[in-house]
């Protein structure tokens, strides 16, 4: 377990249930994309910080998505992969000024262009 890792990737998600809208959403199931997509990569990067500190690379990336951008939600619906989405780059943001104390860089993408 104390193995160093140069480089953790988050690249895990649900994107949740389609036709949601007002009136008819479904929060247990929105509950449960939160706690995979925004949750999740929070709870691999925590368990394996210190593998990622005794590194030389240092470096822990996760896979988000352009539906988690407010400013470019031109088309709504998908509650809740966007709302998991925004969720997953706060957390990554945080959790990126946290390590810096540990040398580690910590960087949210989204890997389409």
């Amino acid at each position: 377990m104390g193995k160093p890792i140069d480089f953790l990737l988050n690249n895990a998600g649900v994107g949740g249930p389609r036709g949601q809208a007002i009136g008819n959403i479904d929060y247990e199931t929105w509950t449960r994309v939160l706690d995979i997509n925004a949750l999740g990569p929070m709870r691999v990067a925590e368990a394996f910080v210190d593998n990622v500190a005794r590194s030389d690379r240092k470096l822990i990336v996760t896979i988000t998505s352009g539906m988690g951008s407010i400013g470019d939600n031109i088309s709504g619906a998908a509650f809740a992969y966007r709302s998991s989405k925004a969720a997953v780059n706060m957390v990554m943001r945080s959790l990126a000024i946290d390590v810096v104390p540990r040398g580690i860089i910590c960087v949210a993408i989204n890997p389409v262009g």
